[in-house]
């Protein structure tokens, strides 16, 4: 209702347009109209024939976009309107991480500018340029990886930034070798193209090194995994049905082991007499909190009056807390560290990479140790995964079978509990190198 009523204001505004102003009937109320209650589109249609406002309710409304974080909205609208808001696009552009368009309206400005000032502005240029390549590799609030961010920053310090330097660097932390030799050996830097070859060898004799490394820690992960989703298995298993579901729809089993504990405080205190639990609770409080006030305590009776106050303070002896055994902490922990340990797809790119360069570079013999140190890795990531697999499942059908002839008691029952995390560690895999490689 309340924005019929906006409505109607704007269009008995607009009707007044045809006569003369009166009173507070002017373009700046209705503009502070539709700026509180974002009624844009509405002033749009309302002045679709008058050129300069439907400009200045673009203009508002990208504003009002900015102010939303919806900068990739924003863009076109400050573009749209007529001229175009320049400065607003170069805004919307930097927030929205569109460097293209950025550079190419910051260009803009040498269209018209006299000879004198267009070194000026190449030097900005080259300023915002090395800005926001230096922004895109510190921020770590991104989607991409880290590679591509690394590629499209050595990319913006070519194109704008003059700094090929900084380019073939940021190209060499993003293991893109191909790509800075290229760049280097396209300006004639041979300096620049043997720092991405030396780069591309060293990263290959540590990862072959690192290789070994993640195989031992999958193993280990693995084996610690497996002892502790039995317990965690067991933990649930144990606390009933109820307290199950109850840990299932809230997302954690704190609750169902607090519950568990209070039933069996209950269950414990029942047995004994109420006064005597009265009296203990009561006898308790008196020792620890009741003190003489008025009486200095002996250490304090001979201090002076102006070191009164200045006693040593008592260290608390601070608990840590210890993590339960087969809790879903220290399983979701374990399924983490198997993640990482197991190669990804990007991973795997950046060696399959660097084994082509590294054949590009005639360096046989390391391209091989490097394929077949990747390929070993994987192996035995998926041997100890498959043999934890078949353990488990052979378990499986143990506790099956005890099910069947004896009932649900028995000492396996608890192997029987599925967790949803099973399914993710099973599907983990190593990811493949490019097929090529290997024909």
């Amino acid at each position: 209702y309340k924005s019929y009523v906006h409505a109607e204001n704007l269009d008995a505004f607009s009707q007044t347009q045809n006569g003369s102003f009166s009173g507070g009937n002017s373009f700046e109320n209705c503009m502070s109209l539709i700026n509180q209650h974002e009624l844009h589109q509405l002033g749009l249609e309302l002045f679709r024939d008058d050129t300069e406002r439907v400009r200045i309710i673009l203009i508002a409304l990208a504003d009002s976009l900015m102010k939303q974080s919806r900068p990739k909205m924003a863009l076109p609208v400050y573009l749209s309107a007529s001229p175009p808001d320049v400065e607003g696009a170069r805004r919307a552009a930097k927030a929205a991480r569109d460097w293209r368009c950025y550079f190419c309206l910051l260009e803009r400005d040498g269209e018209t500018t006299a000879a004198a000032d267009k070194e000026f502005l190449a030097e900005k240029r080259r300023q915002a340029a090395r800005d926001i390549a230096r922004e895109m590799t510190s921020s770590v609030f991104s989607d991409q990886s880290k590679r591509q961010i690394y590629s499209d920053a050595a990319r913006i310090l070519v194109d704008y930034g003059d700094d090929l330097i900084g380019a073939v660097d940021n190209l060499v932390q993003a293991e893109c070798w191909s790509e800075g030799h290229r760049i280097a050996t396209l300006y004639s830097r041979q300096d620049l193209a043997k720092r991405c070859m030396d780069g591309a060898i060293a990263f290959a004799h540590t990862s072959i090194e690192n290789f070994g490394d993640r195989s031992a820690e999958f193993e280990n992960a693995n084996r610690k995994y497996d002892e502790v989703l039995k317990l965690r298995k067991q933990n649930i298993h144990s606390e009933g049905p109820e307290l199950v579901s109850e840990a299932v729809e809230t997302g954690s089993l704190f609750s169902a082991a607090s519950t568990s504990s209070n039933m069996s405080l209950r269950s414990s205190t029942s047995t004994s007499s109420t006064g005597s639990g009265v009296s203990s609770v009561i006898s308790i409080k008196s020792s620890t909190t009741f003190q003489m006030k008025g009486i200095e305590a002996p250490h304090d009776r001979h201090r002076s009056k102006f070191n009164k106050g200045k006693k040593k303070k008592q260290q608390k002896n601070k608990r840590k807390s210890k993590q339960k055994p087969g809790s879903e902490e220290e399983l979701q922990g374990l399924v983490g560290l198997l993640k990482t340990t197991c190669p990804n797809t990007e991973y795997a790119d950046t060696i399959s990479q660097t084994i082509h360069f590294l054949i590009f570079l005639q360096n046989l013999s390391l391209a091989k140790e490097l394929f077949a140190a990747y390929v070993r890795m994987c192996s035995e990531i998926d041997k100890f995964r498959l043999e934890r697999m078949a353990s488990h499942a052979k378990e499986k059908a143990e506790a099956e079978l005890l099910t069947r002839t004896q009932g649900d008691q028995h000492e396996l029952s608890h192997l029987l509990v599925d967790l949803p995390v099973e399914k993710e560690v099973d599907e983990l895999h190593c990811a493949e190198l490019d097929p090529t490689l290997s024909e």
